[in-house]
């Protein structure tokens, strides 16, 4: 729960684990999560200013520059709302 302090629990295979102090380990924290998204890899996403954008393959196949407006970001993929259609090649390099 949230407020003033961070509380949480934590389990392995869905019993309590006791921690004790001196402990240690990796914790992942997942602050969001959405299925069904139009997701693009996070290297192919630029950021200029205040704005992203992508580079995608062009109809004549020549690389073109859109920008999009992006939801969550994770380590490996971007969430795009708007500026990119699912199917358009995305260019990563």
């Amino acid at each position: 729960s949230w407020g003033e302090s961070l509380k949480f629990t934590i389990k392995n295979g869905g019993e309590d684990v006791a921690v004790a102090v001196g402990d240690s380990g990796t914790m992942k924290v997942v602050t969001g999560k959405k299925t069904n998204v139009l997701a693009v890899p996070a290297d192919a996403v630029h950021r200029a200013g205040s704005g992203e954008f992508v580079y995608v393959v062009g109809d004549s196949g020549l690389r073109e520059f859109k920008w999009i407006e992006t939801g969550l970001h994770g380590k490996d993929y971007v969430e795009v709302f708007s500026g990119l259609a699912e199917g358009e090649k995305v260019v990563l390099k």
